[in-house]
This record gives structure tokens, C-alpha cells and sequence, in this order.
């Protein structure tokens, strides 16, 4: 490669690696509260105003519900009745039809508790998992609005609460949202626009584009009406012709050429020139032909993969909630007791560093 060439290349990647240019995040668990919080809010207010008391989610932890009532439905129904006659409650024996619209229930949330969880897991990229945990939940839901028959309502308002504060992250994917300018929400919309949340899965050895493909291609056939064939639906015919060049080419009949003078005369052939990103080129490739891989593979292989470990340096350290700074902020209170209080702020500081990183010993 031309030295000039190599310091254009250089410049850049060195650009990508030290670039300061910083911007808010908002905690993906904390958007993932409100999200669920508004959707039980809104079936709750349709609750009330047919004069039917609903108990409220606990403000900060939704899932505790969401808990209890997998653990409900995980008891056999004779067992779970039988344990509340014998105390005398008989009244809140469970029929089949409440096992169903709990069976709804879980079938609703399942998703929304996966991701909450995996965000907040320890020694693992978290942001890779934002867009991707996203584009399956918002599948998932429209599946289940189309077979959900006594919780429809939830589905809908879960929907639509999610795709006030996620629907500018799923548009980036060029899916159709159909949401109104003023149910969207102008502090969460607009900012998850943001390519980072593209680019993080992409470099993440555990999704590659494997997670987009085959779930936006399921969620356009959803979204599609009703007797309407792929030939009607301009997305679905775009990708159809993509997928039949290579087999058009083939059997097309051959152009013939159009003649010129002195065609015989050889002529000096060109060269062609050189890609100066070849490099680059072949480590996607190596990349995506990996099979079962984890998900720092391209900072574990960072002399077989040097430009792409530099970009997960950049984009892969991005914390996608702040499950790990309030560990930190625990831990600190752990140590700064009542008998302990004299401690100086260097102290503290030193102790709690010492306590988070004692596995580096």
C-alpha cells in the first residue's frame, strides 16, 4: 500500500479510536421500566373507568410482579387450589380461564425481563444488546397481537409505549413505524437514533448481522396487510429481487457486443487498481464467516483483527444502563458505616476501588 495512502488510513482509525466527542445515553433498564410502567398505567386508567380496582406495579421493579406470577403459574392448579382452601381463601381459587390471562400476562413480558436482565449482567458488552433486544421485542408483540385474546389491550399499550421511545432506533433499521408525532417522546426518540446502536451488535461476536436480517424480513410480512402477497409489498419485492440477481444473470440471454474498428489490435490491458480498504474488507469477511463466537472474539484477536478491536474498544465500553456504577455506589456504602464515618473521601475512594477490582489481584 502507497505511504500516503497508509497515513490517510492511519489518521482515520486513529480519529475513531481517541475521538472525544461524547453524548448522553439513557439507561436502557431504566427505559425499559418506563416503557412497561406506561403500558400498565394506561390498562390500569381503562380499569377504572369501569370501576375495577387494579394493584399497580412497584414504581422501581415491575418484575417482581412479573416474577410472582411465573412462580403462580408454574404450580399445578390443583395444588395451588387445594393450599388456598385448606387457609380458608377459598375466593381466590384460580379457574382455567385466570390461568389463561396470566399465561398472557408472562407471554407479554418475557422479552422485556430477558433484556432487563442481560443488560445488567457483569464482564460483558451491554450496548450490543440494545437494538437487537429491541428489534425482538417489537417482533415479538406483533406476533402476539395478532394471538393474544384477553390481555389485547396490554399488547397494544405496551406497543405503543415502546415505539414512543424506541421507534426512531427501529426506523434506522428502515422498518415503517406507524406512530403520530406527538405521542413521541422528545427525550428518548430522537436520541436512540443514534448509530452506535447499530454499530455495537455488528462488532458484538455473538450477533454479526445474523440478529437483523431474518427479524426484519418477519416483522415487514406482520406488518403487511391482510391478503397481500410479496409481489404487493414494495419492501418484500426489493428484497426478492436482491435475492434473484444472481440467478437472473445466469439465465438471461447474452448481449451481444456492440462492434468496433480494428477490434483485432491488441491493446495495452489496464491494470486494475488496488483497494486501499482490502484490509478492512477481509476482516469482515473473516469476522462473519466465524461460527460460534463469543463476544469480545475481536479484542481476543486483536493481531488477526486490528482494525476492527479498535472499534470495539470504541463502541463496545459503552455501558448500555448504570447497573455497574450503582453496584459501585453499594459498594461504597458497605464500607462507609456508622462506626466507620471519620473516614476521608480518599479513603473511601481507595477502599472501594480496591473492593470492585479485587478480582484483578
Amino acid at each position: 500500500m502507497p505511504l500516503d495512502v497508509q497515513d490517510v488510513v492511519k489518521q482515520l482509525i486513529d480519529s475513531i479510536a481517541i475521538d472525544d466527542e461524547s453524548f448522553r445515553l439513557p439507561c436502557y433498564a431504566h427505559s425499559i421500566q418506563l416503557a412497561i410502567k406506561d403500558g400498565f398505567k394506561a390498562a390500569a386508567e381503562r380499569f377504572e373507568n369501569i370501576q375495577v380496582c387494579v394493584l399497580n406495579a412497584h414504581k422501581t421493579s415491575w418484575n417482581s410482579q412479573y416474577d410472582m406470577v411465573v412462580t403462580i403459574i408454574g404450580i399445578q392448579p390443583s395444588d395451588l387450589n387445594d393450599i388456598l382452601i385448606q387457609t380458608q381463601h377459598r375466593e381466590l381459587c384460580i379457574k382455567p380461564l385466570d390461568y389463561q390471562m396470566l399465561n398472557e400476562f408472562v407471554s407479554l413480558l418475557t422479552l422485556f425481563a430477558d433484556a432487563k436482565t442481560t443488560t445488567q449482567a457483569q464482564h460483558a458488552p451491554s450496548v450490543s444488546i440494545v437494538a437487537s433486544s429491541i428489534l425482538a421485542i417489537y417482533h415479538d408483540l406483533l406476533l402476539e397481537r395478532a394471538n393474544v385474546k384477553h390481555a389485547s389491550s396490554l399488547c397494544e399499550y405496551l406497543l405503543e409505549s415502546l415505539l414512543s421511545r424506541f421507534g426512531g432506533m427501529l426506523e434506522q433499521i428502515l422498518l415503517v413505524i406507524d406512530i403520530s408525532e406527538n405521542k413521541k417522546d422528545e427525550n428518548f426518540y430522537d436520541l436512540l437514533k443514534d448509530p452506535v446502536f447499530l454499530v455495537a451488535p455488528f462488532l458484538d461476536g455473538q450477533f454479526h448481522l445474523n440478529w437483523i436480517s431474518k427479524q426484519c424480513i418477519l416483522i415487514k410480512r406482520v406488518n403487511a396487510p391482510l391478503g397481500t402477497s410479496e409481489n404487493d409489498n414494495p419492501i418484500l419485492t426489493l428484497i426478492a429481487q436482491t435475492q434473484s440477481l444472481s440467478a437472473s444473470a445466469a439465465t438471461s440471454p447474452i448481449t451481444p457486443k456492440r462492434k468496433y474498428l480494428f477490434t483485432d489490435i491488441v491493446k495495452e490491458t489496464k491494470k486494475p487498481k488496488s483497494d486501499p480498504f482490502n484490509y478492512i474488507k477481509d476482516e469482515i469477511f473473516k469476522y462473519l464467516n466465524l461460527e460460534n463466537a463469543d463476544a469480545m472474539v475481536l479484542l481476543k484477536s486483536s493481531k488477526i483483527y486490528p482494525t476492527l478491536s479498535k472499534l470495539v474498544m470504541k463502541f463496545l465500553s459503552i455501558p448500555a444502563t448504570s447497573a455497574p456504577v450503582e453496584r459501585v455506589f453499594s459498594q461504597s456504602g458497605f464500607l462507609f458505616r456508622q462506626h466507620r464515618a471519620s473516614m476521608t473521601r480518599t479513603t473511601v475512594q481507595q477502599l472501594t476501588m480496591l473492593k470492585c477490582n479485587r478480582g484483578l489481584c
